[in-house]
């Protein structure tokens, strides 16, 4: 008996509400579901009384006046005490009303939010990608459809984390987008695969480059494009940490760039520590082994060493005669390209494949000598200005 007139009190208070609610203006209506709200996040309410609250509120949400749903989700907002399925219901209401509750609300879960990121449209999205303590799942939803715009605003802050499968998700996206490259290249901790790909997506844009095409021609933009990229991926291989090294290598060769004149050209360049883990990882010899062998090996080991990573023929003479070449040139590495081009000169045009390592190998030489020519002039242009 007392059960029914405790249900019958909360009924007859939500039922006044419901008349005084059918006359009043949407002003006063507006005021009426701040109150109410306040007074359930608030106030000592018996849970009978809460629960009338509750009701009220939830008729509310039917409120033909978007004043009086907006009233109701500002007070709400900021709450941990809201009830979810009022919170639920505004998250999902006009775009002024629902930005509110999505910004702020702290009722809402990652799985709240990662379902609002599928169904809203990119404004909502916008809304989501403001909030505090974003979670790497709610940031992994938003780089999977967002656009360019919003993942610039993820990259732009500093407070939230941001997977590597995401940034490489964002990489695969937009890569060839400008302010997105240089985001992501802005980052400290950003994997070496990932920038590798991002040198690539430079290099395609520039290959496809219709004024670059019609006033070098097709094979021309082609070659320089890759011979850019060739040397750039060489200098990320010289930045990246050890750590990170594994990791770059077998990137480069699952994507089909560990080739053997990528391999000649790490030979040659000042960071042997890509090279041995490259041939370790594609021989499958340990590290410690592959440098011994580079070391000190004699030719026939060399020849395993390198017919276990995948070289055959003239490919396999010329990378053994550069690993022996390359430790008598210890002292002098930057002529070490000229002089393994010298050797094989007589071989030039008798094998395709050798021509073309010879060919990347004097390039890499001429790179050098010139890069090697302008700081040449620049430290004696600064030496005039001293004086």
């Amino acid at each position: 008996m007392r059960t029914r007139r405790r249900c019958g009190g909360r009924m007859m208070i939500v039922y006044r509400f419901l008349q005084w609610a059918r006359s009043a203006s949407a002003a006063d209506r507006a005021k009426a579901a701040h109150l109410l709200a306040r007074a359930y996040l608030e106030s000592r309410l018996a849970p009978l009384e809460r629960e009338a609250a509750e009701t009220a509120m939830i008729y509310l949400l039917d409120d033909p006046s978007p004043n009086v749903r907006l009233s109701l989700a500002e007070t709400l907002a900021d709450d941990r005490g809201a009830p979810r399925a009022l919170v639920l219901s505004l998250a999902r209401d006009q775009r002024t009303i629902a930005s509110v509750i999505v910004e702020r609300s702290p009722v809402l879960l990652d799985r709240d939010l990662v379902d609002l990121v599928g169904e809203a449209g990119e404004a909502m999205r916008m809304t989501i990608a403001r909030r505090q303590n974003l979670s790497i799942g709610v940031v992994a939803a938003l780089v999977e459809i967002g656009s360019v715009d919003l993942v610039c605003r993820l990259l732009d802050r500093d407070d939230i984390a941001i997977a590597n499968v995401s940034l490489a998700r964002i990489a695969e996206r937009f890569g060839v987008d400008a302010a997105i490259r240089m985001r992501l290249l802005d980052r400290d901790a950003l994997p070496g695969a990932i920038r590798h790909d991002l040198i690539l997506r430079v290099g395609d844009a520039l290959a496809t480059h219709a004024l670059l095409r019609a006033t070098m021609g097709h094979e021309r933009v082609r070659r320089v494009t890759d011979e850019a990229c060739t040397q750039a991926t060489l200098a990320l291989a010289g930045e990246v940490p050890t750590t990170e090294m594994p990791a770059l290598v077998e990137h480069l060769r699952i994507s089909g760039r560990l080739t053997s004149a990528f391999l000649l050209h790490a030979l040659c360049a000042k960071r042997p520590d890509f090279f041995v883990t490259a041939v370790a990882r594609l021989s499958g010899y340990r590290e410690q082994r592959v440098q011994s062998l580079l070391d000190g090996g004699r030719t026939q080991a060399l020849n395993a060493l390198f017919r276990s990573a995948g070289l055959f023929d003239e490919v396999l003479d010329v990378m053994v005669e550069a690993t022996t070449m390359r430790r008598l040139c210890r002292s002098d590495l930057a002529a070490f390209p000229a002089k393994l081009a010298t050797q094989y000169a007589d071989r030039r045009r008798k094998s395709p494949v050798v021509d073309d390592l010879l060919l990347r190998l004097e390039r890499m030489d001429r790179n050098a000598r010139r890069e090697r020519a302008r700081l040449f002039a620049s430290e004696a242009e600064n030496a005039v200005h001293a004086a």
